[in-house]
Parts: C-alpha cells; structure tokens; sequence
C-alpha cells in the first residue's frame, strides 16, 4: 500500500473472475481498484467436486473389497459429510471479508492484475446476478479501456457493492 492511502477492504472468490479465471479478487484503497488473481479462490472452486469424488472412491473401493462394509460408512454419511463439507467451505468463502485486515492489501499488490486510480475512472456499472445470469462489475476507465468483473454469486456481489460504493459512490446499478 502506498502512503497516504487508506485500505476500504476486499475479498477474493471462486464465485468472482474475469475473462475466462474464476477465482479472482478485487480490493480498494480510496485511491486505487485493484483486480487481484487468487489462487486461494481457484483452487476452493475445485476443493468441492475433489471432496465429493474421493468420498465415492473410498465407498466404491470399500463395496468391492468386501461385500459386508468394513466401517458403518454408507452413502448417506458420505454425502451428508459431502454437503456438510461444502456448506462449510461456501460460509467462509462467501462470508469471510476483510475489510479490517490492512496485512492484507500489502500482499495484493504481489498478485494484482489490474489497477485503476481513482481520477481515472470515468464510470462504474453493476449488474446483480439473476438466478440464470452472472452479475458483473464494469469499471469505464479514461484511457477508453473497460475491465468487466464478473460476479456468480448474490452474496458475493452485495460486499462488492458495499466496496464499489465506498470507492465510488456515483456507481450506476443496471436493473
């Protein structure tokens, strides 16, 4: 982070990219959006169907060895333990934002994609994600340049627009 500048906040999320990556940030500071790739979030997106196959492995492999089960695992625990799992992984991933962790913001700079000062925006559009459609972020730059930020996730798009606002706040919301 730069001197005089304040950290406002960011997150990161399977549930946000740009272009054709998932698993993407965005962080502010009240002079610069930066766009931040995150592995953190790639590598969560992929954590679940991971989970999910090595819990039916393990059941498949335990059915074939022996036709009487060897623990008292059948396929309801594996696929409760699953969603459980899943469930856990989606709260912390949607609900873990840190808007008071300036520790953060030094590291964002390492991993940034993108930056934008805030004398250079032009203009800034939302769009809310439907049940059918991915929302996004358009952020209008000077230069004539546009970055589209796209957002899969109504959860994840309210504290974006919560840090959309707080660095921009002529943000214009499409319906």
């Amino acid at each position: 982070m730069r001197e005089n500048e304040v950290y406002i906040g960011g997150l990161s999320s399977p549930f946000v990219g740009r272009g054709h990556r998932l698993g993407y940030g965005i962080a502010m500071t009240n002079a610069r959006l930066i766009g931040f790739k995150s592995t953190w979030a790639r590598l969560t997106l992929l954590a679940g169907p991971a989970i999910a196959a090595a819990g039916g492995i393990f059941y498949l492999l335990q059915s074939a060895v022996s036709p009487t089960s060897i623990s008292v695992t059948n396929p309801s625990v594996t696929i409760l333990g699953t969603l459980g799992t899943l469930g856990t992984s989606f709260f912390l991933i949607v609900y873990i934002v840190g808007p008071s962790r300036a520790s953060h913001s030094s590291r964002i700079d390492v991993k940034k994609d993108f930056e934008v000062r805030r004398e250079f925006v032009r203009g800034i559009e939302v769009k809310r994600p439907r049940s059918f459609s991915t929302g996004y972020v358009t952020i209008d730059v000077q230069s004539g340049d546009t970055v589209k930020i796209i957002i899969a996730n109504k959860n994840v798009f309210r504290k974006i627009m919560e840090l959309v606002s707080a660095f921009y706040p002529e943000v214009q919301v499409r319906p």
